[in-house]
């Protein structure tokens, strides 16, 4: 908030300015704090002006310049100048003025506009074009989520469904919401988020089935089945969702959707206990998803590969997986990935009695710091690690939180293992005092 007094004397600055210079300074402070002169004189209407008036600017100290690689940027002297600049257009003007930038910025970055999603997604969304404020939100949120950043990735999505609320219910929008809702679905898994969207994925299933896009009624069936098996629900149905989303791919010819398919009913087999079902389906869909060069979902594929090994006790399939998952992630250089691999291959170690091995990379994945759901199982890990060490006390603190976290985020197959670590360590202890109370009689 800026005090009346100082806003007042900054006003009374920006309106003595002739009245063309003015309206360039308000374009220019909608467009941001700094402003390249290219992106301004696409926007302004009188690109023959535009030197000599943000000469002036710069002379009255308004504004600064320096020299970039795109050309001269310019910014504001001071912040409360650009809000008070901003803050005297009237309310449609800003509107338009936003838009204006908006559609600048596509024509600058013509056939490269993900590059400035973000910047697209802020003035489009502050304008009257809903359509394009929602497209670029999506964008922006996509990008956000690739480079790991995802309660920001949540955050566009967020604005735009709250956009989509206010827009009319035609077969565009509904595809625009179906998206807005699917795509949250990975960001809501690595944020311990699932419960709150099991809920989403049931508000738009009428709305996936109804669409004429059968590509989005696979991905809502895959990724529901998917939340299901992970949040406690019966497995019989997660595994239900997995085959369907298979049936609906093969009828619509969708066979590049086959690996992502057969990776989410390899995790749905794993929760149900059909173990080699399991592993046979994780198994093609790393060969589907390795074909085709996609390594991040391969990744995920590989994970239940090793995880279903674990179970069936063979131990080399386990690490062969987890060591080409961990490949992958220095390929993609995704620290996500790397922790997951690492975490992974701890689970394997320990749960074959290579107790010290396990916890060396327990501690290289948590050193990563990484999302809460990945910590979690680390940790997780980590101390059922230190539980078959012998360090009772340190591996039950451990446990006993990382228990609480997964049943706070209503991760009912994470919670059940590590509350099963927990209670056998507690017996453990158990065990320990009474023969400690034999012996000493």
């Amino acid at each position: 908030m800026v005090p009346d007094s100082i806003h007042d004397v900054v006003m009374a600055r920006i309106d003595r300015l002739p009245d063309e210079t003015k309206q360039l300074l308000q374009t220019a402070a909608v467009i941001g704090r700094e402003f390249s002169s290219r992106l301004l004189s696409a926007v302004w209407n009188d690109p023959g002006s535009l030197g000599n008036r943000l000469r002036e600017l710069s002379r009255l100290e308004f504004i600064s310049e320096r020299s970039a690689a795109e050309g001269t940027v310019y910014a504001f002297r001071h912040a409360l100048t650009q809000e008070a600049a901003y803050g005297s257009l009237l309310d449609r003007h800003r509107r338009a003025c936003h838009a204006a930038v908006g559609h600048a910025l596509e024509e600058l970055y013509g056939g490269r506009t993900e590059e400035v999603a973000e910047l697209l997604a802020l003035h489009f969304g502050r304008s009257d074009e809903a359509e394009k404020a929602v497209d670029y939100a999506i964008t922006a949120a996509e990008k956000s989520r690739r480079r790991c950043a995802y309660n920001e990735a949540v955050s566009y999505f967020d604005d735009a469904l709250h956009r989509l609320d206010a827009m009319p219910e035609v077969g565009p929008n509904r595809l625009r919401r179906l998206d807005a809702v699917i795509k949250q679905t990975e960001l809501k898994l690595a944020l311990g988020r699932h419960a709150e969207q099991i809920g989403a994925l049931d508000d738009i299933r009428a709305m996936a089935e109804q669409a004429d896009d059968p590509a989005r009624h696979v991905d809502w069936h895959y990724w529901r089945g998917f939340q299901q098996g992970l949040t406690g629900g019966e497995p019989a149905v997660a595994i239900e969702h997995c085959l369907r989303a298979a049936e609906i791919a093969s009828a619509a010819g969708f066979n590049e959707l086959d690996g992502f398919v057969a990776s989410c009913l390899a995790q749905a087999y794993i929760v149900g206990g059909e173990l080699r079902a399991a592993r046979d389906a994780a198994r093609r869909a790393v060969s589907i998803l390795e074909a085709r060069h996609d390594l991040w979902p391969a990744c995920r594929a590989l994970w239940h590969v090793s995880s279903a090994a674990n179970y069936l006790g063979e131990w080399q399939e386990s690490f062969d997986a987890c060591r080409r998952a961990l490949d992958y992630s220095t390929t993609l250089n995704d620290a996500l990935l790397k922790t997951a691999g690492l975490w992974r291959t701890a689970h394997a170690h320990i749960q074959q009695g290579n107790i010290e091995e396990g916890l060396r990379y327990c501690d290289e994945a948590l050193a990563l710091q990484p999302i809460p759901y990945h910590s979690a199982a680390a940790r997780a890990v980590r101390g059922y690690g230190l539980i078959k060490a012998g360090r009772m006390e340190t591996g039950i603190s451990e446990l006993s939180e990382v228990v609480t976290w997964f049943g706070s985020s209503r991760l009912a197959y994470f919670w059940s293992i590590a509350t099963l670590w927990l209670a056998e360590a507690i017996l453990r202890g158990v065990r320990r005092r009474l023969h400690g109370r034999l012996f000493s009689k």
